[in-house]
């Protein structure tokens, strides 16, 4: 099974990719506490469809990622800002957020699901 996940990991990510892994291959990301079934933590874990994707990530490319959570969001986005955490996930683009994280954030991705007709 190891030698399976290095050939994939090999296979799918380039050398530069390869090499930075290496260099850092602990890190971390954002969790929140209660954003259900998005991004939460149920018997101080963190558990959602986000860290699902995120535990996936890691899993193809070798990376082991630290989950901040016990903060409220505004605390984790300073660290985001402060580049003492390194991902943020799970975000809606907002203009004061393109204007404060742009820069910190490598980029805004697509949204893989979006919900309309919601409840506020």
């Amino acid at each position: 099974m190891v030698k399976l996940m290095l050939y994939l990991k090999k296979t799918f990510l380039t050398k530069e990719e390869q090499d930075w892994i290496t260099e850092h291959p602990v890190i971390s990301a954002t969790n929140k506490m209660n954003w259900s079934p998005i991004d939460f933590v149920r018997d101080g874990k963190p558990v959602g469809f986000g860290i699902d994707y995120l535990n996936l990530v890691a899993q193809k490319t070798g990376l082991k990622i630290e989950y901040v959570n016990g903060l409220k969001w505004d605390e984790l986005v300073d660290k985001v800002q402060k580049h003492e955490i390194n991902i943020s996930h799970s975000l809606v683009m907002t203009p004061e957020r393109e204007k404060t994280l742009i820069g910190v954030c490598l980029k805004f991705a697509p949204p893989i699901i979006t919900k309309t007709n919601s409840i506020s």
